[in-house]
């Protein structure tokens, strides 16, 4: 984390960028970030073509509809986080954040499991809401983790909001984005949490 700190304070150094400059940063950070951020859920757009999706609007080569969608999905977030960052004085809400999910995942979809015994189950993920189920990963030691129970995720939610917007953030934004991603809990979209993260440090840079 100091390296990273100390790249973040010659980076800095170089401000202000000319215009010229700024625009080229600006195109080279919407395509990292979006190809960057869906490449590690499974999106299989290549480089060359999200970049061609996103300045141009044009699909190149053969393409999964499901990962277009996906990638402009993820770009109109990029752009929502953007113009709320513009305006100031106003707080991050649980409206915000949820407004944020919803646009990312695009609709309500439905997750299918195979049981042991050959027997199988579903349930449905709703975009925008928070979690009607349980939910839990097994970490690469073999351990299962459970995250909050839906009905527990409502009043984490808040104390997350609340703490944000009653933070003075005294630490770098790296640092922030450490701890706001330990205090949810797991409850968001983990680009729903980056992005909103994002908006507020955004916000109160400018």
């Amino acid at each position: 984390m100091d390296k990273v700190e100390a790249i973040m304070n010659r980076w800095n150094a170089l401000q202000p960028l000319s215009d010229r400059d700024g625009e080229l940063l600006s195109r080279r950070f919407t395509i990292d970030f979006n190809y960057n951020s869906n490449h590690i859920e499974g999106n299989t757009l290549t480089y060359g073509q999200t970049e061609i999706l996103l300045l141009f609007g044009k699909v190149v080569g053969e393409a999964e509809v499901k990962d277009v969608q996906e990638m402009t999905a993820s770009n109109v977030g990029l752009k929502m986080m953007t113009e709320e960052a513009g305006l100031k004085d106003i707080p991050l809400t649980q409206n915000f954040i949820r407004t944020l999910h919803k646009t990312l995942l695009r609709e309500d979809y439905t997750v299918h499991r195979n049981l042991p015994g050959g027997q199988t189950s579903s349930y449905v993920i709703h975009a925008g809401q928070y979690k009607t189920r349980p939910n839990s990963v097994i970490t690469r030691y073999g351990d299962r983790f459970e995250y909050a129970s839906p009905e527990e995720t409502p009043a984490l939610m808040t104390d997350l909001v609340n703490w944000y917007n009653g933070e003075e953030h005294s630490y770098s934004p790296f640092r922030g984005r450490q701890r706001a991603h330990s205090k949810d809990d797991g409850q968001l979209h983990p680009l729903a949490a980056r992005l909103s993260y994002d908006c507020c440090e955004k916000q109160k840079e400018e």
